[in-house]
């Protein structure tokens, strides 16, 4: 008890980050030997195999120091474990042998149904926005069961480029570590904590290795999308006698300027495939991260402007709080619509001279020939994007 809360969950996030940078290695090496890598195919903003299970790494980091830190004082936390097993298994299957996405989406279903139903996370009021008060539990089930799958399908999404979904998971996790430790819930604090803990070991390794370079697969991004979307909803849950200690003004908006890159991109997406009379879950060239790399930013660059704008939303929403949820969210949407628009047609102008930005990437890599060769793919990509 006589434990300062700073050094327990600073303990927590260095504990989480030590052991994320000692497994990664080890993980790349078995990834090598045992030929697990992402080959790169028609859609990879890469152009080298690079080993996809940084997941194992995120799942080991996070699950460790987590329950050292927290131990049994920690409700709710055998279902949470539960779900992330089972999310960790679907995943591994994912990255080693491509699984059918329905049948991933319906596990999503089954793991969120979990957390709503038996751990009781779920969102039990709607703010009074549409005059909407408390929700009956069928109500409440379904919205948050709906929402869980949304944030982790979002983060899934986002997983295009280094370092987004960790560095988007680092906003997230940071922005409610900080809200937890605020309002002393501990167990979510170290949650919050040791979550960033790892995802920015992870974001080196992703960003800036090179011969420890590692993809987080879908073993990582389901992991974060779900323990991100278990963050949004205990911030969200009114009846907490935590929340008696409130002096925020709006719950949900702030939620979503935290989340607004995986959610917005996702409902972008689906929106522009349904349009389109294309399956929501059919792999393309739309995402706004992949517009930042036809416009001929390199990776991180693209990921620092994501995640610049998703800052500048989150601190937009926080100091306007007052002007309350409904006009707060279609202020934000209308601000990511435009934006993302804009992003478009800068990105439409930029592919017609695709050739200098691929030479310039093209120049270091080997032989003539397979130059040649990277650059004919390069334009094969742009003259796909261009349709």
């Amino acid at each position: 008890d006589m434990v300062p809360y700073w050094l327990i969950v600073s303990t927590g996030y260095i504990l989480a980050f030590v052991i994320t940078v000692v497994t990664i290695p080890v993980i790349v090496r078995v990834a090598r030997l045992k030929n697990l890598c992402a080959i790169p195919n028609k859609r990879s903003s890469h152009s080298n195999a690079v080993p996809n299970l940084g997941g194992v790494a995120l799942f080991i980091g996070f699950i460790i120091s987590t329950l050292i830190i927290t131990g049994d004082q920690f409700q709710g936390i055998s279902y949470i474990l539960s779900s992330l097993i089972i999310l960790f298994f679907i995943g591994m299957k994912d990255d080693i042998l491509v699984i059918d996405p329905k049948k991933k989406l319906a596990v999503q279903f089954m793991v969120a149904f979990m957390l709503a139903v038996f751990a009781d996370i779920r969102i039990n009021t709607f703010f009074e926005i549409f005059n909407i008060g408390t929700l009956p539990y069928i109500p409440s089930v379904l919205i948050s069961v709906f929402l869980i799958v949304l944030i982790i399908n979002g983060f899934n999404l986002i997983d295009g480029i280094d370092g987004l979904a960790a560095g988007t998971g680092v906003i997230a996790s940071v922005a409610f570590g900080l809200w937890f430790w605020h309002i002393e819930v501990l167990e979510y604090t170290v949650m919050c904590f040791c979550l960033a803990g790892t995802l920015i070991a992870f974001f080196f390794y992703n960003v800036f290795g090179k011969e420890n370079k590692v993809f987080m697969g879908d073993t990582g991004s389901l992991l974060i999308g779900f323990l991100v979307s278990i963050m949004v909803i205990r911030f969200l849950q009114s009846d907490q006698s935590f929340i008696l200690r409130m002096e925020t003004e709006s719950s949900p908006s702030l939620a979503l300027s935290v989340i607004i890159l995986p959610i917005f991109d996702t409902l972008r997406i689906f929106i522009i495939r349904i349009a389109q009379k294309k399956s929501p879950f059919i792999a393309d060239h739309q995402h706004l991260h992949h517009r930042l790399l036809q416009m001929g930013y390199s990776h991180f660059k693209s990921t620092l402007i994501l995640m610049s704008v998703n800052m500048f939303v989150l601190f937009f929403c926080f100091f306007l709080q007052g002007l309350g949820d409904l006009l707060l969210i279609s202020i934000v949407l209308a601000m990511m619509t435009i934006s993302s628009y804009v992003l478009l047609r800068m990105a439409k102008k930029n592919l017609v001279k695709p050739a200098r930005v691929t030479l310039r990437q093209v120049k270091n890599q080997g032989s003539e020939q397979h130059r040649q060769e990277v650059y004919a793919k390069e334009i094969q990509k742009v003259e796909a994007m261009q349709n």
